[in-house]
């Protein structure tokens, strides 16, 4: 499955896309059984995964049942990320990133309530509280960690599967605005993502980097909602 996103710093903006090799259970957030190793062989065999994300995906691999497997390589850029989750029997996944020659780790926890302020300044959590709307909200969350920290760099905002793009858009707006986007990178974001507004939408990431706001909507390829 091919999931499309759209990340927005306050001038600038990237669209991606990543490729899953799970699949849920229609209508569910439960996971088919994922055969790693089988999936994990063919990736490697049609993207050539760097060696160093290969061997440690391997070994984490180990830890229980994988049931997400994610791989993302930016089309020019020298950035190539491979995700392995245990969400559905341990509730937690790892990513390991390879950026311009460099390596990172990242943790992935789950949550069961919308907490803003572990990575979010006070003023800031409280402005996103008044416009994320409760009725929109999945059952879990997500915070994200750098390796060895304790406070959390994001949040992945889970959506329920019934609302698509532009049920979330007016939200997604307001978001941008917090976090001082410029004007003209919102008007770019909206025209360049109506194509896919009666698509699902499945997460709202926003990251704090050492005060820098981020903001991505995570989204399908094809359309699948019916509005």
């Amino acid at each position: 499955m091919i999931e499309d996103s759209i990340k927005v710093y306050k001038n600038k903006f990237e669209e991606r896309y990543t490729c899953e090799l799970n699949r849920k259970i229609e209508g569910t957030d439960t996971f088919h059984k994922l055969p790693f190793q089988k999936s994990f062989n063919e990736l490697n065999k049609v993207f050539g995964v760097d060696t160093y994300i290969s061997n440690e995906i391997i070994k984490l691999s180990k830890q229980g049942n994988v049931d997400e497997l994610v791989y993302s390589k930016h089309p020019f850029l020298p950035v190539e990320k491979v995700y392995i989750g245990f969400l559905t029997t341990k509730n937690y996944a790892y990513l390991i990133e390879k950026k311009n020659k460099i390596y990172n780790k990242r943790i992935y926890i789950t949550i069961w309530s919308l907490d803003l302020k572990s990575v979010f300044p006070p003023i800031i959590s409280k402005q996103l509280e008044t416009i994320i709307p409760k009725q929109i909200l999945s059952n879990f969350h997500i915070h994200k960690y750098d390796e060895g920290k304790t406070k959390p760099i994001s949040i992945y905002i889970g959506i329920k599967l019934i609302y698509s793009v532009k049920n979330i858009m007016e939200v997604f707006n307001n978001i941008l605005k917090i976090f001082n986007v410029n004007s003209s990178i919102i008007e770019q974001v909206n025209k360049n993502i109506k194509p896919y507004f009666n698509n699902e939408c499945y997460w709202l990431g926003l990251t704090n980097n050492n005060n820098e706001y981020i903001a991505t909507i995570y989204y399908s390829r094809y359309t699948n909602v019916n509005i």
